[in-house]
């Protein structure tokens, strides 16, 4: 689990693209009421809370969720179609597969999520400055002002190739 900083270079404008990417493999079953932060800019969403970030929400077998804040209450956050952090035999998600995560937010505020270059169904608008907080970027975990959190929303497995781009890329 790591901070990587609260720099303005992970704040993003309205109106201003931005795509978050990274490759992930789960590793263990977590149990309880937490989701687990993969990686972003936030310490989940509340009301007043302007961030994004991709998760796993921890219902439904763990899907992959990416979740983007203006830090006025609108709010958008876009499940996967699918348990992507599930594999192996039935009920033993442990030795699930590697999975490619893009997130994006194109000029015109239009959020989407691709797993594997496959965008899922559903969209959101999330107009606003986004990732504007004191909260730092944080990979495996939330991050807020410096203090990761390592009892309750970490992520258990592997994460690489974790990325920020100042552009909505696609699936191609």
């Amino acid at each position: 689990w790591t901070g990587l900083g609260d720099n303005t270079a992970f704040e993003f404008a309205d109106g201003e693209a931005f795509t978050i990417s990274c490759w992930v493999k789960y590793e263990n079953q977590k149990t309880g009421t937490h989701d687990s932060m993969i990686m972003g800019k936030g310490n989940y969403a509340g009301p007043n809370t302007s961030e994004y970030f991709f998760g796993r929400y921890r219902t439904d077998g763990g899907v992959a969720q990416f979740v983007c804040h203006n830090g006025e209450g609108d709010a958008g956050t876009i499940n996967s179609d699918e348990a992507v952090f599930t594999g192996g035999s039935a009920g033993d998600p442990a030795d699930g597969p590697w999975k490619h995560l893009i997130g994006t937010r194109n000029t015109s505020n239009v959020c989407n999520l691709y797993i594997d270059g496959v965008q899922q169904t559903a969209t959101v608008t999330v107009t606003g400055n986004v990732g504007v907080s004191s909260n730092e970027l944080g990979l495996g975990t939330r991050n807020s002002g410096g203090t990761p959190d390592t009892t309750g929303d970490f992520y258990m497995g592997y994460i690489r190739d974790a990325r920020i781009y100042s552009a909505a890329l696609t699936e191609i």
